[in-house]
């Protein structure tokens, strides 16, 4: 090729229309082999990887199936005697119950609760030290105080609330 000539394209092949056909559906192949090894690159390394591995970790323990076994036997007893639709029942209530309650602070209320009652019952203990207060007229006279009037009728409904048939409670 001299250096004056201009640069000439190769011609296309001459190929059939069948040929032609089949030369774009391999060609759209090879870009479903693209997409598809894209897809396992970005998806099936990282995170992925290791959620298999520690799955088959999971799998290989020799307790996993007897624990599944077990697990399936309850979950079908649960079912028979219709403790499974109850307890989700009772979870879908608790759920909406929490929905806007601080289980932090709940739970740190709860904790507190003992040693609430501990010092009330301390107060209370102490406040009776009175030794002019025995017999009969002791006791009338701590009737007559309003704060123990309200503790006695605390107490009773308290203790009325805890005897209730579980009817009650239904309706």
């Amino acid at each position: 090729m001299n250096m004056t000539d201009t640069p000439t394209t190769p011609a296309a092949p001459q190929l059939s229309a069948t040929q032609w056909n089949a030369l774009g559906r391999m060609a759209d192949r090879y870009a479903q082999a693209e997409e598809l090894g894209s897809f396992a690159v970005k998806n099936l390394g990282g995170e992925m990887t290791q959620a298999v591995l520690t799955l088959t970790e999971l799998v290989q323990d020799p307790k996993l199936l007897p624990a599944v076994r077990e697990l399936l036997a309850t979950l079908v007893t649960l079912y028979e005697v219709g403790a499974l639709r109850q307890l989700r029942d009772n979870a879908i209530l608790a759920a909406e119950g929490l929905r806007d309650t601080d289980l932090n602070a709940t739970m740190t209320q709860m904790l507190k609760l003992p040693d609430k009652i501990g010092a009330v019952i301390d107060q209370a203990t102490q406040g009776s030290s009175d030794k002019g207060l025995g017999g009969f007229g002791g006791l009338m006279h701590m009737l007559r105080d309003k704060e123990v009037q309200h503790g006695i009728q605390t107490l009773a409904r308290m203790a009325g609330a805890l005897n209730q048939p579980a009817a009650k409670d239904a309706h």
